[in-house]
């Protein structure tokens, strides 16, 4: 049985996620470490590319809360793919 007090299955779950969500933290923080002699090295309008065709809808609670945050990360310059929502 699975003890739901681990830290480390909690951040299994949270990284595996995120990576099952978002195609560009895959290739970036798994992808290109296991193949590291022929990395993916995309632009960043490759990657908004990639991240609009695999991105994934979150559970969103309060989608009103939820469209501000990403206006404010937005405007401190995060792109789509780097927020974390």
């Amino acid at each position: 049985m699975i003890d739901p007090e681990k830290t480390e299955l909690d951040e299994f779950l949270k990284e595996y996620t995120r990576a099952r969500r978002n195609a560009v933290f895959f290739i970036e923080n798994y992808w290109n470490k296991l193949h590291p002699d022929n990395p993916i090295i995309l632009t960043d309008d490759e990657k908004q590319q990639l991240y609009k065709r695999f991105r994934m809808a979150p559970l969103v609670h309060d989608i009103v809360a939820y469209t501000k945050r990403l206006e404010e990360l937005r405007a401190k310059g995060y792109k789509d793919w780097e927020i974390d929502a």
